[in-house]
C-alpha cells in the first residue's frame, strides 16, 4: 500500500506484525538487496515494481546456480559412473590375464616337472657314466704313471750313458797320446846305442877314447836320457789322466747306484780344486785349444757333491768352448761369486755364437741344440742335476753373436755334519 501519512504507516506496520513473524523495513534504500521473506515498505509503486524485478531476477539466479549444482553433480555421478564401468572392465581383463597366466603356470610347472623328472634319470644315468670314466682315467692314469716311470728310466740310462761316453772319449785319447808317444819314442835309440855298446864291449875304453862315435857316446846319452825322461813324464801324465778318467766312470756307475738308493754323497770340498780338475778332465774330451781364464772369489769350503759338479762344469765348459768353435779370437771366462751367506754363483762365460732371447728357456731341455752334431744332453742333464743340488741354473745372452753365460747358483753350506764325517772317516780306513 502506498500512504505518506505516518499514522497510516505505523497502522499497517502494526496489522503486519500481528500476522506475521517476518521482519518488516519501514524504508528500503535501492541499493541494498532485501532479505528472503521481508516485508517491504516502499514510498512508490514503481520502487516496488523495480524491487520485485530484482527479487525475480535474484530468484531466477537462484534457479540457475541450483541448475548448475544439479548438473554439476549429475556430471560427477556420470563421470563415477564412467570410471566404475571402466575399472570394472579392467578388473574383468585382468581377470582374464590372470586366468591365461594361471593356465601357462600350470603348464610350465608341469613341464618342468617331467624335466626335473628327466633330469633325475639322467642323473643317475650320469653318475653312472662318470663312475665309468672315473675307472677309464684312472687306468689311463696308471698306464701313464707307468709310462712315465719308464721314460725317466730312459732318460736316466741315456744321462749315464752320455756321461760315460764323455768319460770314454777321454780315455781313448789318453791312451791315443800314450799310444802316439810310444810310436815316437826315443827308446829306439836307446837300444841302438846298447847294441853298439854291446858289438864294442871287448874293447869299450878304446872305442870311447879313439873312435868318434864312442866319443859322442857319453853326449849322447845324456840328450837321450833328457828326452826319455820327458818322455816318462808325458806318458805318466797320460797315464794319470786315464786313470783319472776311469775312476770318474766308476764313480757315475757309482752314483747311478746311489740314486736307486736315494742317497747322495756329499763332502766338504774346495770349489777352486773343483775348477781346476775339471779344467784338467776338459783338456782330455775337447780337441780344439781354447783360452780359459779364472776369477776365482775367496768362498769357504762348501758341503756338495763333487763328482756331480765336476760333470755339470765339463758340460758347461765343453758346450761353451763348442760355441766359439768356429772364432779365432775364441775365449772362455770362469768367475765364481759368493752372493750372501747362503749361496754362491759358478759363471761360464763365452764370446762365441749366443742365444737367442725366446731360446734361453729351452736350452736346459733334452734334444735342444744350436749345433747340428749334438743330441743336447750336456746342458739337459746339467740343469736336472743341478735340481737335485737344490741349486739353479739360467742362461743369459744378449742374443746371436754376442756369446753366452751359464749362471749355476748352489747353496753355501759349510756345515759338516758329525754322522757324516765319522762315515767318511770309515769309509777311508776301509
Amino acid at each position: 500500500p502506498y500512504s505518506k501519512d505516518p499514522a497510516v504507516v505505523e497502522s499497517i506496520v502494526r496489522e503486519v506484525r500481528k500476522t506475521t513473524d517476518l521482519p518488516l523495513l519501514a524504508k528500503l534504500s535501492p541499493n541494498v538487496e532485501p532479505p528472503v521473506g521481508a516485508v517491504i515498505y516502499v514510498e512508490s509503486m514503481n520502487e516496488y515494481i523495480e524491487m520485485r524485478s530484482r527479487m525475480l531476477q535474484l530468484a531466477g539466479l537462484a534457479a540457475l546456480i541450483g541448475l548448475i549444482i544439479v548438473a554439476t553433480l549429475l556430471a560427477n555421478q556420470i563421470k563415477v559412473s564412467y570410471k566404475n564401468a571402466t575399472l570394472l572392465q579392467n578388473v574383468k581383463k585382468q581377470a582374464e590375464d590372470l586366468q591365461q597366466i594361471n593356465v601357462r603356470l600350470e603348464k610350465e610347472i608341469e613341464e618342468r616337472t617331467e624335466a626335473q623328472r628327466e633330469l633325475s634319470n639322467y642323473k643317475d644315468h650320469l653318475e653312472e657314466l662318470v663312475k665309468l670314466r672315473t675307472e677309464k682315467l684312472k687306468k689311463a692314469q696308471d698306464e701313464l704313471l707307468e709310462a712315465s716311470h719308464q721314460a725317466g728310466m730312459a732318460e736316466v740310462a741315456t744321462n749315464v750313458l752320455h756321461n760315460v761316453g764323455n768319460a770314454l772319449n777321454s780315455v781313448n785319447v789318453g791312451i791315443e797320446l800314450l799310444r802316439e808317444t810310444i810310436r815316437k819314442s826315443k827308446i829306439e835309440s836307446f837300444f841302438r846305442v846298447a847294441d853298439i855298446i854291446h858289438e864294442h864291449s871287448h874293447d869299450i875304453g878304446t872305442f870311447m877314447t879313439s873312435d868318434r862315435k864312442g866319443q859322442q857316446l857319453p853326449e849322447y846319452l845324456w840328450i837321450l836320457k833328457q828326452k826319455l825322461k820327458s818322455e816318462q813324464e808325458s806318458k805318466l801324465t797320460a797315464i794319470n789322466r786315464v786313470t783319472h778318467n776311469i775312476d770318474h766312470i766308476k764313480h757315475i756307475v757309482a752314483t747311478q747306484q746311489q740314486y736307486t738308493k736315494a742317497t747322495r754323497f756329499e763332502q766338504q770340498v774346495e770349489l777352486d780344486h773343483i775348477i781346476q780338475d775339471a779344467q784338467e778332465m776338459l783338456t782330455n774330451i775337447v780337441d780344439t785349444p781354447v783360452k780359459i781364464s779364472t776369477e776365482l772369489a775367496t768362498i769357504p769350503p762348501v758341503m756338495l757333491d763333487k763328482r756331480k759338479l765336476i760333470q755339470i762344469l765339463i758340460g758347461v765348459l765343453k758346450n761353451a768352448i763348442e760355441a766359439c768353435a768356429e772364432k779365432t779370437d775364441a775365449e772362455v771366462r770362469i768367475v765364481t761369486a759368493q752372493v750372501d751367506d747362503q749361496q754362491f754363483t759358478i759363471s761360464v762365460m763365452d764370446n762365441g755364437i749366443g742365444i737367442e732371447e725366446s731360446k734361453l728357456a729351452e736350452i736346459f731341455t733334452q734334444g735342444y741344440s744350436t749345433k747340428g752334431d749334438s743330441q743336447g744332453f750336456d746342458l739337459h742333464y746339467c740343469g736336472n742335476t743341478i735340481k737335485v743340488m737344490e741349486g739353479t741354473i739360467e742362461a743369459l745372452s744378449e742374443g746371436p753373436g754376442h756369446g753366452a753365460t751359464i749362471v749355476i747358483t748352489l747353496p753355501l753350506n759349510t756345515a759338516v755334519p758329525a754322522q757324516e764325517l765319522n762315515e767318511t772317516d770309515s769309509s777311508l780306513q776301509a
